[in-house]
């Protein structure tokens, strides 16, 4: 493990930081209409989704990190949701779900193909 000093201003020198925002870069330009008008709509779902996604490295959540157990997040949609919005909140996080879910499949293939290589 290595220390690296960093300033306030600077922020890539702060690797961890800069991954995490990256991220969200990524998760804002797949969901964001083309006007990117409703990405504060969107960043509940995305802390959502981001703290519930497994980490690749360490194979579990922030959220499971921090307290050590996992959300229960099934979401029946056969069950009347009460308004349009309630509606869109659980289908954008199933979108949002499924899209992480493709990206840590994607991610741990990229790092068996360089580990068994």
């Amino acid at each position: 493990m290595k220390l690296h000093f960093t300033s306030g201003y600077h922020s890539k020198a702060d690797r961890q930081t800069e991954r995490a925002n990256q991220t969200l870069e990524q998760y804002l330009w797949m969901y964001c209409t083309y006007q990117q008008d409703n990405w504060d709509v969107l960043l509940p779902l995305i802390e959502f989704a981001y703290n519930n996604a497994p980490n690749t490295s360490t194979g579990v959540s922030p959220f499971f990190t921090n307290k050590g157990y996992h959300l229960n997040i099934t979401v029946h949609l056969e069950y009347h949701l009460a308004s349009q919005k309630a509606h869109n909140y659980v289908s954008n996080l199933n979108d949002i779900h499924q899209f992480l879910c493709d990206e840590i499949k994607a991610a741990q293939e990229a790092y068996k193909t360089m580990a068994d290589n």
